[in-house]
């Protein structure tokens, strides 16, 4: 507040008394406790790269998701009679479906060399569950997605679906130019 624009009132300071704040109006108002941090199991896996649908590479670690089979990149599926390569598809989909995003991995306490095979979480969700549940692995028999690798059959996703169309839409003449 500008003083020569606007008159302050005259308070005397030594009258001021601090109380404490009112009770809230019911309890449905009052805040909630603040939830104590977790800290996710196991480590974080900065910028994973898909070499297969289900194995990532990262620093000098190849990871592979337990309780799955990858699709081995040069891998064809035939669907309707239509030969089609769905190790390519289903790698590119978890690379899509990654974009740059860290894995949050159940490490062991053991020192980490070569080909490891670990669970992992993208965010909230079972790298695992999501690979076999859209068709982009295989469940390892007797595994936990044994059940979702069934409905993604059922339902024709990923490897179990048809081939992609990859015809190219006819052709159109474009219309001329306009004379000036």
């Amino acid at each position: 507040v500008d003083p020569k624009s606007v008159a302050p009132p005259e308070i005397d300071v030594t009258m001021l008394e601090r109380v404490d704040p009112r009770a809230p109006l019911s309890e449905l108002s009052a805040p909630l406790p603040p939830k104590p941090a977790e800290a996710p199991p196991g480590g974080i896996v900065y910028r994973p790269v898909a070499v297969e649908s289900a194995r990532f590479e990262a620093k000098d670690l190849i990871l592979s998701i337990a309780g799955v089979s990858s699709l081995p990149v040069g891998e064809s599926c035939v669907a309707d009679g239509i030969a089609w390569a769905c190790g390519l598809r289903a790698r590119g989909a978890v690379r899509q479906w990654l974009r740059g995003r860290a894995l949050a991995c159940d490490f062991p306490d053991a020192e980490l060399k070569g080909d490891v095979t670990l669970t992992c979480r993208l965010g909230t969700q079972d790298v695992g569950a999501w690979l076999v549940s859209m068709g982009w692995a295989r469940a390892l028999p007797g595994g936990p997605y044994v059940e979702a690798e069934a409905k993604a059959r059922d339902n024709r996703m990923g490897m179990f679906g048809a081939a992609p169309d990859l015809s190219l839409p006819p052709m159109v003449e474009a219309p001329a130019p306009a004379a000036d």
